[in-house]
């Protein structure tokens, strides 16, 4: 995988060997890791708009997931 974006402590996106897009999502201490691959619409929206998008998503998959 290819690392593309990283905010310390919040998220790492990667783009993987078939082209998909995976956000790594970090809880506050660093301790859990949820994989997130990023659908269509979100994809459009980084390649549009760039890494502003990628906060929001995180923050989404923390909040889903009950991380903090």
């Amino acid at each position: 995988m290819i690392e593309l974006d990283k905010k310390p402590g919040d998220y790492i996106l990667y783009k993987d060997e078939r082209g998909q897009l995976i956000l790594l999502v970090l809880d506050a201490l660093g301790i859990f890791e949820i994989e997130y691959e990023l659908t269509s619409g979100e994809k459009y929206s980084y390649e549009s708009h760039g890494s502003q998008i990628l906060p929001l998503i995180s923050r989404r998959v923390r909040d889903e997931r009950y991380i903090e």
